[in-house]
Formats: structure tokens, sequence, C-alpha cells
């Protein structure tokens, strides 16, 4: 095995893993990107098994025998196949580090020869994804480039997971939950545990001394940093959390790009369409980019000038999204801290913020910010679930 540098410079590791996703994002153009419907499965969840290590020890055997070792240093057990006594999906996951990222359309074709299909991105930036499934034989290929803070973040969470067994055996609990409240596919599954594996991440990188990323600036769109901005709804990324938008919004700014960037610096007068539909007036607000040196997400502040409330189908008065590949890194946390000033010159004195009361890691963001629980509601789209109410002073 081939030891990862010790180097801990934070902008030179994320443009490891940036690197690699433009040059994934250049192969799945020239392949054509793989539908989601394609990519999502049915999945189960079952007890820990004792041979899921020498499965990944067959399996990478083979791998290694069929991959140049100068292109691909090291390969990894990782997710909860590589854990001892963990639950999880019967998949063995693989995880192989790619030294030069920019060789991905060499090393992609080597891996399908060995009975792999390929999905892409799939969703994850910076990760090529392959799976094999044949009888008795299931299992996950991420190709991710070696050393970078994918790759790190990876090996960190294993070991926290075999090192800390209440950790494990909560993180098994929430994919129970998870399939026990319905989830029988891929996607639905991920997102269910989803702020459970990100509670796990953000503990795991704590431990490791993983660097802590730059500090955030809130800009207001513009027509310079389109191209990342659009870049980042080309993986699928969406700016509202509740109504995947992003195609809709690629259509937009590629036919008028000027005019993209206007109605969302104006936010004053148009309509919105909520997830059901309806078209509803929207309200004054403030839009701003997360941005560490590249597009990280966005956060804006909605309101009704000269009050503090707002209409029924308004949840709270922000909303942020940040890109799959910068979370966990505090970049919410710091861009509500950011946009409370904001807000103060706006005559809001405080703020109402709402998050999915399982959304652990989204309430974690508010509290930090000094959030008193107000109450709570009925969730608009999930039956039996909770909408948790939030206000958060401006000075």
């Amino acid at each position: 095995m081939t030891a990862v540098s010790a180097d801990k410079d934070p902008r030179r590791l994320q443009g490891i893993d940036a690197s690699a996703h433009q040059a994934f994002r250049k192969l799945e153009a020239a392949r054509g990107r793989v539908a989601s419907a394609a990519i999502d499965e049915p999945i189960t969840v079952a007890a820990a098994d004792m041979t899921w290590p020498a499965k990944f020890r067959r399996e990478a055997e083979r791998i290694r025998a069929a991959l140049p070792l100068g292109l691909v240093p090291e390969i990894q057990h990782i997710g909860s196949t590589a854990v001892p006594g963990l639950d999880g999906k019967p998949v063995v996951d693989i995880m192989v580090g790619l030294s030069e990222p920019d060789r991905i359309g060499e090393l992609v074709p080597m891996v399908e020869g060995l009975g792999y299909e390929s999905l892409g991105e799939a969703g994850v930036p910076g990760r090529w994804a392959l799976r094999r499934r044949e009888s008795g034989s299931h299992f996950n290929i991420s190709i991710i480039a070696y050393g970078g803070p994918r790759w790190r973040q990876n090996l960190a969470v294993r070991e926290l997971l075999r090192a800390d067994l209440t950790a494990a055996h909560r993180y098994a609990a929430a994919k129970w939950s998870t399939v026990r409240r319905g989830a029988a596919t891929l996607f639905d599954y991920s997102e269910g545990k989803r702020p459970a594996i990100e509670a796990v991440a953000a503990a795991a990188e704590l431990r490791a001394g993983m660097p802590v990323a730059s500090p955030i600036a809130l800009l207001e769109p513009s027509i310079e940093r389109l191209p990342d901005y659009a870049a980042a709804l080309e993986t699928g990324w969406s700016p509202n959390t509740t109504r995947d938008v992003s195609s809709e919004q690629l259509a937009v700014l590629h036919c008028s790009p000027e005019a993209f960037v206007r109605d969302l610096a104006r936010k004053e007068s148009g309509t919105v369409t909520l997830a059901d539909g309806t078209e509803v007036p929207r309200l004054p607000g403030r839009v701003f980019w997360i941005w560490d040196g590249s597009f990280c997400g966005s956060i804006n502040l909605r309101f009704i000038p000269g009050s503090e409330e707002l209409p029924p189908h308004v949840a709270g008065h922000v909303g942020y999204a940040v890109v799959p590949w910068k979370r966990n890194r505090g970049y919410a946390r710091q861009a509500l801290r950011l946009l409370l000033p904001v807000a103060r010159t706006l005559g809001l004195p405080r703020l109402l913020i709402s998050c999915d009361e399982d959304n652990l890691a989204s309430r974690r963001v508010i509290e930090a910010n000094g959030g008193v629980v107000a109450g709570a509601a009925p969730h608009p789209e999930r039956i039996g679930m909770r909408k948790l109410l939030f206000w958060v002073f401006t000075g």
C-alpha cells in the first residue's frame, strides 16, 4: 500500500477533488449522463456478515491484477461492510484511488472489462461510480482522486465506526429506522439516513484532524461567477431543497445568462412554484452565493417589508443549500452567521427558520447561531413528520 501524504493545506487538497470533478464531468459529457432512474435500485439492509471482508479481499485482488499500479496506488474497503459488526446493505464498497484524475478515461474501460457497469458521478462530484450485480457478487466501486478530501473522509469515517461502537450502533439504528419508514430504493434510503451519516462524517473529520475549510464569503450573483453556479446545477444540485429546480434553472440560464442573474439579484416580483405545482407570489428578498474561492452553495432571505410575519406557504425567512462536495465543513453555519447582519439592516430583529425534525445537521446549524425553539408544525410533504421552528435573533 502507498502512504498518503500528510499534506494538510486545505486549498491544495480541495483542488485535488475539484480537478477530479472536472475530469469526470468531461468524461460523463462524452459518454452521456446516466439517468437517475437507471441508477436507483431496490435495496435491503442485512445483519452484519463476517464474510464481507473476505469478499472484498478476493475482489480487490481481481481488480488489482487488472489495473496499473502507477495509476491506481491503493484500493480500500469502505462503507458498512468494512466495519465488523455493522449492519448494512449486502453490497461490498470498494474505493479505488486514482493518482491522475485526468486519466479517468483510461481507467474506466479497464474496470468495465471486469464486469462492472459505469454510472458516472451519479450525483457525487469527484466520484466515478461503477457497480456489479451478479448472483452472489454485489459490489460497488468508487474511483476517487487518491489523497484528496473525499478519499481521506471515506477512510476517516471507516476508522471512526471501527473504533466507536456507540457511533456504529447509532448509525445502524438510523438505517433500520429508514427502512421501517418505507425506504425500499437506493435514493430513498440514502436520503433517509443522510442526517446520520453527515453526523458521522463530521465527527470522523474532527477525530482525524482533517484540515478546516477556509472562511467563506457571501457574494451577490454575478455573470463572472455564473459558470460555477451552472456547474453545480449540472451535477443535479438544487438550490431549492423541497423541489429539484436544477433542470429548469439550467434551461433559463442557458437561454439568457444576464436575465437569469438579474432575476436572482432582484427577487422582488414574479412567482415561485411550490412542490405541489401551485404558483404563488414571490416575496422580496436577497440571494447570496456561498464562496470559499469556488462555489459552495446558496443562501437566501425572504421577508415581508415592515413585518416579521410570513405567508402560510413560506416555511421560514431563510433557505440554504450547500453543494454535496462542500458539506460537513461548517459552511451553512458560517453562511447563516453572515446573513444575520444583512437581515438586521433590513429591519428584521429576528428570523424564523425551520428544519425537518429528523434533520440533525440543519438543527445544529440553527442552534449554533443562537436558535431558540418556537414550536413545531406538521410537515407539508412527509406525513407523520414535523417541521421544527426556531427564532434566531439578528442583533
